[in-house]
């Protein structure tokens, strides 16, 4: 296993690394649904982002975005299964912060799944971002949506 110090992040290539990220997310399936990387597939093609690589130039990890409004929101995110709580997702949020402070983009705003729904993969990803400084900014509820039955919009302001 590849130790902290030995991962890099570097911006996303879309004809280089989308095929790794799809791999990443299809061994991810308590976060990724079928119908969820089709969605994947699709919005990486527009979006931008970083990408962590391990000390064998191997991708294992990612995160995609997008501006609208000035408004940052982060598409996509994930990390190898076996590097989880080693600081990768950590290095690759730092990386999009500084990119975002240095265009001077004031807030950045990520979409998951809610509270109410008692399910223990999204209970460690509410918890990072919580520890990464986002705050709550909106629930919605979605009572027909089997994947999704509440979204939960948290908010980082960034300084500007």
């Amino acid at each position: 296993m590849p130790q902290r110090h030995e991962i890099v992040i570097r911006e996303y290539q879309r004809s280089a690394d989308l095929e790794r990220i799809l791999e990443i997310a299809t061994a991810l399936p308590a976060w990724f649904t079928r119908s969820g990387i089709r969605s994947m597939q699709a919005d990486l093609r527009y979006q931008c982002g970083f990408v962590a690589e391990d000390g064998n130039k191997e991708v294992v990890g990612f995160i995609s975005f997008f501006v609208n409004q000035g408004k940052a929101e982060i598409g996509w995110m994930g990390i190898r299964p076996d590097l989880h709580r080693q600081g990768v997702g950590r290095s690759l949020l730092h990386r999009l912060l500084r990119e975002l402070e240095s265009t001077q983009v004031g807030e950045l705003y990520v979409h998951t799944l809610g509270d109410t729904v008692d399910y223990e993969p999204y209970q460690r990803t509410r918890k990072f971002y919580r520890q990464m400084g986002f705050q709550d900014f909106k629930r919605i509820a979605n009572p027909e949506n089997p994947e999704c039955e509440e979204e939960l919009i948290l908010l980082l302001k960034l300084p500007v």
